[in-house]
């Protein structure tokens, strides 16, 4: 089994959200950015480390907002993700200044981001 720590990053401006736009098996589907934690990394780090990389964002990191246990045979994807066990940890962040660079290591099936509209 795999285990692993994961932080994830919602950034949300303007009544939207910052995701990533994944295409992989025909099928579209959206992440929060960021990622898993390498050893001996600060989960801080790995958090902007992951924004650098899928959105090409430096980020202003605040609270931690919400964790969320994923174990991946009991997911719908769970033929790809039956060995991982990940602790994902999400923090309110802020993109300063709102703009962003090219991704430097975007995530396989990853074609694009998306500012999807929230309601209040």
């Amino acid at each position: 089994m795999i285990k692993r720590n994961s932080a994830k990053a919602i950034i949300i401006d303007d009544k939207r959200i910052l995701v990533i736009k994944l295409h992989e098996n025909n099928e579209i589907y959206y992440i929060l950015p960021g990622g898993g934690q390498e050893p001996g990394e600060i989960l801080h780090e790995a958090l902007k480390r992951e924004c650098r990389e899928e959105a090409g964002a430096e980020i202003i990191i605040g609270d931690i907002i919400f964790v969320r246990e994923y174990i991946g045979k009991n997911h719908e994807l769970a033929g790809r993700h039956g060995d991982y066990h990940q602790t994902e940890f999400m923090f309110l962040c802020k993109v300063e200044p709102l703009n962003f660079v090219k991704s430097t290591l975007p995530d396989r099936g990853q074609i694009g981001l998306e500012w999807i509209p929230i309601s209040s």
